[in-house]
This record gives structure tokens, sequence and C-alpha cells, in this order.
């Protein structure tokens, strides 16, 4: 796995704002790109990024059903 360090990490964080602004969660990026949660959450933060509340509607109005 790659370590992503300063202009890298600076494209991943953006790449993650993008589509996490877009309405992806954190868990779907972190599958998606096969990085840990606290990894993509991370980077989020380094981008500037507004974390949604947890269990907050996502864009389109759908909300994640969780089976407890």
């Amino acid at each position: 796995m790659t370590i992503h360090r300063g202009t890298d990490r600076t494209n991943t964080a953006t790449t993650y704002r993008t589509r996490y602004e877009a309405g992806d969660s954190i868990r779907g990026i972190a599958f998606a790109t096969g990085r840990s949660y606290g990894y993509v959450r991370n980077l989020l933060l380094e981008a500037g990024t507004t974390l949604r509340p947890k269990g907050a509607l996502r864009r389109g109005g759908s909300v994640r059903s969780v089976a407890r």
C-alpha cells in the first residue's frame, strides 16, 4: 500500500473530499480505496471537510438503513 505524503496526500485528500461532498460515506470511500475508516476520516479533516453528523441524510434524501 502506498503511503501518501506531500502533494500526493493533498491530492488524495481532495479526491476523498469531492466524493464525500457528493454523498459518499466515509466507510464507502474507505472500502472502495482499500483504506481504513480512520485514514479516510483524517484526510477529510485535513482537507477542511465539514463532516456530516452520524445518521444524517445523504444528498438525494436517502437514509442508510442500519440493521441492529
